[in-house]
């Protein structure tokens, strides 16, 4: 990806959510910035995966050596976006220390381009890791057996032939 089409500058609110139940929860990123409002939905692996790339990223020495900078996008002015994230990146630039978030949609996925990006701090995203974790595990707890995920009423263990609804929480 190397076009940032859309740039919401830095964000004054950056925050990971869940809606619905276990077992049909959606969630999104939810970004405030001086340039817009953004509602970016994902899948749980994604903010999953977005926040142990992030904790690892801002932990690293490779981001001191200023790796993966974020292209400078047009600067977009009180724009609401909501749209579903087919690929998510982290940028960072060095001068500010500050992090950058990436989303881009289906089409823009495809193209190579970024949807839309927004920069984090250091603390907003030690922050954003913290929920986003607090998030991912107030879901359905993993069968100790096969670790996919248990329904209340339990679920068909591989590990146990499919037999049994034991292990429901």
């Amino acid at each position: 990806m190397t076009e940032v089409r859309h740039d919401l500058g830095p964000a004054r609110v950056f925050l990971p959510e869940a809606q619905g139940k276990p077992g049909s929860r959606t969630f999104r990123l939810i970004v405030e910035a001086p340039r817009g409002k953004a509602s970016v939905w994902i899948e749980k692996g994604q903010l999953s995966a977005l926040a142990l790339q992030l904790k690892a990223f801002m932990e690293s020495k490779a981001a001191a050596r200023d790796k993966g900078k974020m292209p400078e996008g047009v600067a977009v002015r009180n724009r609401d976006f909501e749209f579903k994230a087919a690929s998510l990146g982290i940028a960072y630039r060095e001068q500010e220390d500050f992090f950058g978030i990436l989303a881009a949609d289906e089409e823009d996925s495809q193209a190579k381009r970024v949807t839309l990006g927004w920069w984090v701090t250091r603390e907003q995203g030690d922050r954003f890791v913290t929920q986003a974790v607090e998030v991912v595990s107030a879901g359905r707890p993993s069968c100790p057996l096969c670790h996919e995920p248990m329904n209340p009423e339990g679920h068909a263990c591989a590990k146990a032939n499919g037999h049994g609804k034991a292990n429901a929480w």
